[in-house]
């Protein structure tokens, strides 16, 4: 707004003999616009380098001669990557394009995937190669993945002949939900693909070595592209507020400027015979014009271009204060905090609630135990601090009268809604091993949830017994970890 203005202003020089000199309205105009087009034009460099570097990002492609007798893989770039082409994913890399999952490094199949960029869910999920394809195109994975490419020459026919493979999957869509196709070989035809077969781009791989898929949707034909808004121009809170109070100084100095004028000709009308030294013109509609135009100069000091000059550089350097800040940096996973746009940096201040629809957008899915307690005996257990050993005595607390649920429904809920450490009385008894009920909620505590094993080959297998006996004091393996199935089998000490 204060650019139009100011503009706007240069403009009304051309039309009449002004007040002021026009350099004292053109030299802050340039100083901004020059702030403005540096900060802008550095956003969208930065950018670009983003983009660049996601569609510059190495690819290995499995690739077969003219003759169909020699297989080899190569490395392209993933903006070279197209439709048919059948890819190799790594460990924690991230997919390219859409993929029907063809083979896994598991014997089973199975790949695991987060799809934190898509829906934002930070869990694991299983997905399932095609059963049809996993043996054969397990045969010809690259060797050594992260240090060379295998080439195979001269390969065997009947290794070269299972992997042409022919599918049918509908038009692109947006639902991330659903998929339908089939898959069809020189064996086996019209095999079902569904969701699960279907890996997406952005999704991550995650406890598996690698996976090899073909390519079926890529760049605005995936479904991360197709769920994408049209980048819209980001305006922050501060900024429409200042529009809107420069917006009201502009009005309110335009009313003044025709206030002057109408004063300033029936000055002159009246004084022009006594005023005989100063030099008047005739009195026509254009003058009365230009009348207003001289008071607008006179009075364009009153809209503060100093102060959107300030607000432009203290917004470049609170965008540098929130990237080198060391609170927002996130030692496990080497990230920091980056403003990508210096305009929405100020909006952080005005931020007053946080809703979310659950606990692990704002908890990272890392939960600690303080307590828990069972209703029937009244009882609630809790840990003596939150680093404390799991082989340490339970604190016994007893909840005392203040803390009972009213069976009221008349009584004001906020009385009974939080425990205050000043109505618990609490004494350091083990409690007791006989307990059904507590030794069910530990059971359950154990066994009703999923956990997904990762397991590299210098990590010992049966570790993971070792932890549950550590976590869960009063239980112990029974059976060791089975490699096949990878289970085990817990039993309550006695």
């Amino acid at each position: 707004m204060a650019n139009i203005f100011f503009a706007s202003i240069l403009v009304l020089y051309g039309f009449t003999v002004a007040a002021t000199n026009a350099w004292s309205n053109l030299g802050p105009l340039l100083v901004l616009l020059t702030m403005t087009m540096t900060k802008d034009g550095v956003e969208d460099i930065l950018r670009h380098h983003r983009d660049r570097r996601l569609n510059h990002r190495l690819v290995k492609i499995l690739k077969v001669d003219s003759a169909g007798t020699n297989l080899h893989w190569v490395v392209k770039r993933a903006m070279d990557v197209r439709v048919g082409d059948v890819i190799c994913c790594e460990r924690e890399e991230a997919f390219p394009c859409d993929v029907i999952i063809l083979a896994s490094s598991n014997t089973s199949g199975v790949i695991n995937l987060t799809t934190a960029n898509l829906d934002g869910e930070t869990n694991v999920k299983r997905f399932y190669a095609v059963s049809s394809t996993q043996p054969h195109y397990i045969k010809v994975a690259p060797d050594g993945l992260n240090r060379h490419v295998r080439h195979c020459p001269n390969t065997p026919l009947e290794v070269i002949k299972p992997l042409y493979v022919r599918v049918e999957c509908e038009q692109p869509t947006a639902d991330l939900t659903k998929f339908e196709g089939r898959l069809s070989t020189k064996f086996v035809q019209d095999i079902p693909l569904i969701a699960s077969n279907l890996a997406l781009r952005g999704a991550r791989l995650r406890n598996t070595d690698f996976m090899l898929g073909l390519v079926v949707y890529t760049g605005a034909d995936t479904k991360l592209s197709l769920n994408g808004k049209q980048a819209k121009r980001k305006c922050s809170t501060r900024s429409s507020k200042s529009n809107t109070i420069i917006l009201l100084f502009i009005i309110s100095m335009v009313l003044l400027s025709v206030s002057f004028a109408i004063t300033f000709t029936f000055w002159t009308r009246v004084s022009k015979d006594t005023m005989w030294h100063i030099p008047t013109s005739p009195e026509t509609r254009w003058e009365f014009v230009l009348s207003v135009f001289r008071f607008v100069f006179i009075l364009s000091c009153l809209i503060p271009i100093s102060i959107v000059i300030t607000i432009e550089l203290q917004q470049l350097i609170m965008a540098y204060l929130i990237s080198q800040d060391l609170k927002m940096y996130l030692p496990s996973e080497d990230l920091c905090a980056k403003a990508n746009s210096a305009q929405m940096a100020d909006e952080l201040g005005q931020v007053e609630f946080l809703f979310s629809d659950k606990t692990g957008t704002l908890t990272r899915n890392s939960l600690c135990m303080r307590l828990y307690g069972l209703l029937e005996s009244g009882i609630v257990y809790t840990f003596p601090s939150l680093n404390a050993d799991v082989n340490r005595k339970f604190a016994r607390v007893r909840v005392s009268d203040e803390l009972q649920l009213s069976k009221d429904p008349n009584t004001p809920p906020e009385r009974h809604q939080h425990i205050c450490e000043e109505t618990v009385k609490m004494d350091q008894n083990y409690p007791d091993e006989s307990d059904c009920i507590l030794m069910d909620y530990l059971t359950m505590s154990v066994l009703c949830h999923t956990v997904t094993c990762a397991h590299t080959a210098d990590e010992n297998v049966d570790a993971a017994g070792v932890v549950l006996r550590r976590r869960i004091p009063a239980y112990e393996v029974s059976r060791p970890l089975n490699r096949k199935t990878w289970s085990c089998t817990l039993q309550i000490c006695t």
